[in-house]
């Protein structure tokens, strides 16, 4: 067989380049397999955008917008309050923009054996507030004073026969935003290291690469876990090569900064974890609008505590081979959903600071991809000797419904003893 004949320098027999091969599936597989947070969290579609691209200032950002209901309430706002026989009445220029001619008000602090319904009749917008017409004593109930600062709740908005269209009710979106962030980790095995472990003089590895690939992709799952807890995200319009995610405790206040100015903290002042603490929590969020929340994540000694909290041992059942009784999904007071103990190692530890325990819907919080980067492995030839390659991993999250201004759905308790 004749030697092969080179074509010269037209034709190279070699092209150096980076090789790129996508890892994702192996990403979400590895994502199941975990017992933790990052877990529970499910993918959605790819995401990303940005702000300041080509300018001095940029940022990789992935964008969202967030369900926005019109409260069903206004606030009085009229100095001294209203007496019986007032006939209009001042409110803010947001709570103006709830009520239309035909709004039937009432008062929080009545009860309805002697609550007053208020008729809006007329309503005019001013500079810095709306003024309400309004008819008292509406449908037979008796007039009464109000105090400044009350509120009214919506209890009715009725149109009469053939009305024509109404003041316009839709309300500006709530465009959130999330941080995306990069994960890296390297891996350069010399030349020397690579035989040897080929020929099986490195007991029990035979791929050191991959052995070291592997020890090194564990490792980005744990401070991705870290970030989906803990990020301070990236401030906007800040020039930064180390962007970080806001994770899920600065999204719920639990941090300073937060990204959400409104978002709640349930202070439990010291008390001992118990079932009505819990319980709390749910209706604090079902009173903004939110569902039963799908899980608690916390310190596993916070998980132990509820789950020793919650077991009903006359229901639990035993196998003959192992005694005892294990609690992974508890029921608050609210409903028959079930609400699954999630236990993270990164969460505080309550006997190192303090109890902090987040009520989480996890169909409002997921893992958004960025583009085509969710994970990836980098190589490329070089004339160093050894095998080098790189795990690339970008992402963010996307967590709707963090505060009061979209209404909560999740929360953090902290400050509890165990």
């Amino acid at each position: 067989m004749p030697l092969f004949t080179h074509t010269g320098l037209a034709e190279l027999d070699y092209t150096p380049g980076t090789i790129r091969t996508e890892m994702s599936d192996a990403q979400y597989v590895s994502l199941v397999m975990l017992t933790n947070l990052l877990s529970a969290l499910s993918i959605g579609q790819y995401g990303g955008g940005g702000t300041g691209v080509g300018n001095t200032i940029q940022q990789l950002l992935h964008y969202w917008t967030e369900t926005r209901l019109n409260p069903r309430s206004v606030t009085i706002l009229d100095g001294g309050g209203i007496n019986s026989a007032v006939t209009v009445t001042t409110v803010s220029l947001s709570d103006g923009a709830v009520v239309d001619v035909g709004t039937i008000l009432k008062d929080r602090s009545q009860t309805l054996l002697v609550a007053e319904q208020i008729l809006v009749t007329g309503i005019t917008v001013g500079a810095s507030n709306v003024t309400l017409t309004i008819q008292r004593g509406f449908n037979g109930t008796t007039a009464a004073s109000h105090a400044q600062n009350a509120v009214m709740e919506v209890v009715g908005s009725p149109v009469p026969e053939g009305s024509d269209i109404g003041r316009d009710m839709s309300r500006s979106p709530a465009v959130k935003a999330n941080t995306i962030q990069s994960w890296r980790r390297d891996v350069i095995i010399t030349g020397s290291m690579v035989s040897l472990a080929r020929h099986g003089l490195v007991p029990g590895q035979p791929n050191m690469v991959a052995f070291q690939l592997h020890e090194r992709w564990w490792e980005t799952l744990q401070d991705m876990e870290r970030s989906v807890i803990y990020g301070i995200g990236t401030p906007s319009a800040t020039q930064t090569d180390y962007q970080e995610m806001w994770g899920v405790l600065a999204w719920l206040g639990y941090a300073s900064p937060v990204p959400n100015a409104t978002s709640v903290l349930f202070n439990a002042n010291g008390a001992f974890i118990t079932d009505l603490l819990f319980n709390q929590v749910g209706i604090n969020i079902y009173l903004q609008g939110g569902e039963i929340p799908d899980a608690i994540v916390g310190h596993p000694v916070v998980i132990d505590r509820t789950s020793r909290i919650f077991r009903d041992q006359l229901r639990l059942s035993q196998s003959e081979l192992v005694r005892g009784f294990n609690v992974d999904t508890i029921r608050l007071s609210l409903g028959g959903k079930p609400v699954k103990l999630i236990m993270s190692g990164y969460m505080p530890d309550p006997t190192v600071v303090e109890g902090v325990a987040a009520f989480l819907d996890l169909d409002r919080l997921v893992i958004v991809p960025f583009l085509d980067r969710f994970c990836f492995l980098i190589s490329s030839p070089s004339m160093k000797d050894a095998d080098m390659v790189s795990l690339v991993s970008q992402w963010t999250t996307e967590f709707r419904n963090t505060g009061t201004d979209a209404g909560y759905t999740s929360q953090v308790m902290r400050n509890f003893s165990v």
